[in-house]
């Protein structure tokens, strides 16, 4: 029971790590596109952040909240 439980559990996380690498961009047109959304979130939330007028680092704070969210 228990080594079908990890064998389980072993292949659940080859399938996550597979999907999670399959994702990468790969192209420098992928690469540039992801930089390109990547940057334009880190904007947003910096702007966010601004319009709230918190401190420097409630702002630095939520900016790395926001761009986990």
């Amino acid at each position: 029971m228990l080594r079908a439980m990890s064998v389980v559990v072993i292949l659940a996380a080859s399938m996550h790590c597979a999907a999670a690498q399959s994702a990468k961009p790969h192209s420098p047109h992928e690469i540039a596109e992801a930089s390109r959304l990547l940057a334009e979130k880190r904007e947003a939330c910096r702007l966010e952040a601004k319009a709230q007028n918190l401190s420097a680092y409630q702002r630095r704070k939520y900016r790395l909240a926001c761009l986990k969210r």
